[in-house]
């Protein structure tokens, strides 16, 4: 068997064999955490999905689901008005909370969905709901107590809300209670 010779380069891609008749090794690049380029990062590995600032912060949460709920502005779920409506701002209103003028009713982004009447913060309901769409075989309420660092009957809550909205042909309209089914007893 031929042996390798030291002239010949192992970074490009010469013909297999050198001119001198011997066989050419080539080595394979193992990417290492230097060799990580992600969109001009440099030198940094590629930044988690979990990483993202509506995963940590309750008004950049609240920011991320208005912009997919109300992408063409406010709609106040009462009257059905578009942006006629302004932000509460004070030291009594919660975050997130919109006045509409036409029905002077207030109302947030969370009327009408799954979140509605919930005192668990946005960036808790993104990260749960981002944990049980990624997982392959569901995540127990238990799990979901040491992971989000929340009580336990707020975790069976969070998880029994978010199945019941992935449920097919899910529609819950504003103010309406969410209704969980009790199994019958055997």
């Amino acid at each position: 068997m031929p042996v390798a010779s030291p002239h010949c380069s192992t970074n490009s891609t010469p013909p297999r064999n050198c001119a001198d008749g011997t066989a050419q090794i080539i080595i394979l690049d193992v990417p290492t955490y230097n060799s990580c380029i992600w969109e001009g990062l440099g030198n940094k590995a590629m930044p988690s999905v979990l990483s993202a600032a509506h995963f940590h912060d309750e008004e950049a949460a609240y920011a991320y689901v208005e912009a997919r709920v109300w992408p063409e502005g406010r709609v106040c779920p009462h009257c059905g008005v578009v942006e006629r409506s302004g932000r509460l701002q004070g030291k009594s209103n919660r975050l997130g909370l919109y006045k509409c003028y036409a029905c002077r009713k207030p109302f947030s982004v969370k009327v009408g969905t799954v979140m509605e009447s919930s005192h668990i913060p946005m960036n808790v309901w993104l990260q749960a709901m981002h944990l049980i769409v990624s997982s392959k075989k569901g995540i127990s309420a238990a799990h979901f107590h040491r992971t989000l660092g929340i009580t336990l009957k707020s975790a069976w809550f969070l998880s029994h809300r978010i199945r019941e909205a992935m449920t097919e042909g899910y529609v819950r309209s504003a103010g309406q209670r969410l209704q969980c089914r009790r199994r019958k007893a055997r």
